[in-house]
């Protein structure tokens, strides 16, 4: 961690909170405690609600604290849990609760503090084609960006997008232009962009007006 060689780390606290010989809370602390230079997301269990003879697994509210706990902690920022399988096949009623109460919004992953914290500006948009079925945008250079993230919104000014309008990421490869199709933007009349580098660092927002010119 010092040395900032790590990308992340994700303990597996595969326990329940208060377990006697290795509680999930105690060890979320400790953690939380030590994690220095890197990202730390939380392991949690959810393979073992209502399938452990540890008896706090079949309270739906466990996983639920886990995360509360998670989110208490300034140095812990985010959680993931073992396994999917486990969560869509099995315990609906906690994952709608989860999904209630935690997970309402899509999200970005958090920022890396290995990279530069700054505000990731350096492109320009060179231009724009806009059929009656997509949307064409090229630029000059991308090739520090990893993503590009389109939002559904026409409100100005362009900044604190709410997650809950991402309607669209993707993958750059390198290129310097990319397509967009007015189906997956729900033909809106503007969008907002923003590009992720490799780091997580988003840029500030570009409106974009989708609107086929005569």
């Amino acid at each position: 961690m010092k040395k900032g060689w790590l990308d992340y780390l994700a303990p597996q606290a595969y326990w329940s909170m208060k377990l006697p010989v290795a509680s999930h809370q105690t060890i979320t602390n400790w953690w939380a405690e030590t994690t220095t230079n890197t990202n730390l997301y939380m392991g949690n269990g959810t393979y073992k609600i209502r399938n452990n003879s540890d008896s706090a697994w079949d309270k739906k509210r466990e996983i639920p604290n886990q995360i509360e706990l998670a989110r208490k902690k300034n140095k812990v920022v985010g959680n993931i849990f073992f396994c999917e399988k486990s969560l869509i096949q099995k315990i609906n009623v906690v994952v709608r609760l989860v999904k209630k109460k935690f997970y309402k919004q899509k999200a970005l992953t958090p920022t890396s503090p290995l990279g530069q914290q700054k505000k990731n500006n350096g492109f320009k948009l060179i231009s724009q084609t806009i059929t009656k079925d997509s949307i064409h945008l090229k630029f000059k250079s991308l090739k520090n960006q990893k993503y590009v993230l389109i939002y559904k919104s026409n409100q100005e000014p362009l900044s604190n997008y709410p997650m809950n309008k991402l309607v669209l990421k993707k993958f750059l490869n390198g290129r310097d232009s990319f397509s967009i199709s007015k189906n997956d933007i729900q033909r809106k009349k503007q969008i907002a962009i923003t590009l992720l580098d490799k780091f997580g660092q988003e840029s500030n927002p570009l409106m974009i007006d989708t609107k086929q010119t005569k």
